[in-house]
């Protein structure tokens, strides 16, 4: 995770590889940012933005070559990218950091 503060304004981001079904990570992502955005208002703060990237990454091979023959390993890969990206105006950086922390940690299933 990387946050900066400038005059009041934490910027933050962060990124989480998670496995699982694509459609429930993205519910899940949902209730997430809904949460985050509560309770920045709750603590007095103000919310900029706050935008979830999400990126499935499918199979992938590895071709090899010795020689004249090439080898070919695949795998099937159910892995998503979470990414985070948030502007949060006149909250403290720490309590920032803790509730985005806890937000990537619950990008589970």
């Amino acid at each position: 995770m990387k946050l900066d503060e400038k005059d009041g304004v934490v910027t933050v981001a962060g990124v989480r590889i998670v496995e699982g079904d694509y459609d429930a990570l993205e519910e899940q992502a949902i209730t997430e940012m809904e949460m985050l955005a509560q309770w920045v208002e709750k603590e007095g703060g103000i919310v900029g933005h706050i935008k979830t990237y999400l990126e499935e990454r499918g199979s992938a091979s590895t071709l090899a070559c010795v020689g004249d023959h090439v080898h070919v390993a695949r795998t099937k890969e159910s892995k998503t990218n979470v990414i985070l990206s948030a502007v949060i105006l006149n909250l403290d950086t720490g309590k920032i950091a803790c509730r985005v922390a806890e937000f990537l940690g619950r990008m589970i299933l």
